[in-house]
């Protein structure tokens, strides 16, 4: 049995559900995250797609782990609103006033597909992070209120575009952080590594420092260098610059349960899908046989 189970986010292979579930199926995949269907951002669909999104899911037998919503998103609160600074996956960009609404329909959503998970953001990065510290730590903590009020785990997704970008600040956030019970990280290793940082060990290492809880990983890896343009580019798992054998090692030595989304940011559709999820099994069969070697040495 494999360490964790894989999963993967649905428009990462195509807008189209029935396609994307059917190919994901025959991958052997029976876990998926909801962020964009049709085009339309998850928090913006339509009656009629929830209803046809749910009689997709049920006839595949797929179940839904996140809704990946694009909660706070958006600038923090007194910020002089500048252009759109991420990808926003079909949603529009909205002030934070408005953001409570996405937060009451992505809850919506997760009751409707049973999804024990929300994703969220920490606002659009600044310069001066420390500027918007106090009102994202107010915002979280009102946000995981409601959500455990709706009996859904919130989960902060490390994002270069966002305040919070890599392991090490997570890990700031908890530690210096009062109020912030329930709220937990979703650990993207390459978003982090497209700031800068060593994911693993470095990043990783600070948030097990402050204990912060992971409640689910995002997988997708970083190669050696920009594209033309200057920009990060992401390959296929175990291809790239992170050391996914030896951070899946450490989340299972450290009691991570939760499930591993393939969002690999490359060209989206099968074949790069493909490549993805052959090399995040290779990295999960490497680092289980590592584990079993380490339990064998005297």
């Amino acid at each position: 049995m494999a360490l964790f189970e894989v999963a993967a986010i649905t428009d990462e292979v195509s807008e189209d559900l029935a396609a994307a579930l059917s190919y994901l199926r025959a991958e052997g995949i029976r876990a998926v995250e909801l962020r964009s269907l049709w085009g339309t951002n998850i928090a913006e669909l339509s009656p009629r797609q929830i209803e046809h999104a749910r009689c997709l899911l049920r006839e595949a037998g797929m179940r839904v782990v996140v809704i990946a919503s694009p909660f706070l998103k958006c600038h923090a609160p007194g910020v002089v609103v500048t252009p759109v600074t991420g990808d926003l996956f079909g949603a529009h960009s909205i002030t934070l006033e408005e953001h409570w609404d996405v937060l009451k329909r992505s809850l919506a959503m997760c009751v409707t597909f049973e999804a024990p998970i929300l994703r969220c953001f920490s606002f659009w990065r600044l310069p001066r992070r420390e500027e918007v510290m106090p009102a994202l730590r107010e915002t979280l903590h009102v946000a995981v209120a409601d959500c455990r009020r709706a009996g859904v785990t919130l989960g902060l997704e490390n994002e270069p575009a966002c305040t919070i970008g890599t392991g090490t600040e997570a890990a700031t956030l908890f530690a210096e952080s009062t109020g912030q019970d329930g709220l937990t990280i979703i650990w993207d290793p390459g978003n982090a590594a497209a700031m800068g940082e060593q994911p693993y060990p470095a990043g990783y290492a600070g948030l097990r420092t402050a204990s912060v809880p992971i409640s689910h990983v995002h997988i997708k890896d970083l190669a050696h260098g920009p594209d033309p343009t200057g920009k990060s580019r992401f390959v296929p798992v175990t291809e790239g610059t992170i050391d996914y054998t030896g951070q899946l090692m450490a989340l299972a030595v450290d009691g991570y349960r939760g499930v591993l989304s393939l969002e690999p940011h490359i060209h989206r559709g099968p074949m790069s899908m493909r490549r993805c999820i052959a090399g995040l099994r290779g990295a999960l069969t490497a680092a289980e046989q590592r584990l079993m070697l380490q339990r064998h040495v005297p």
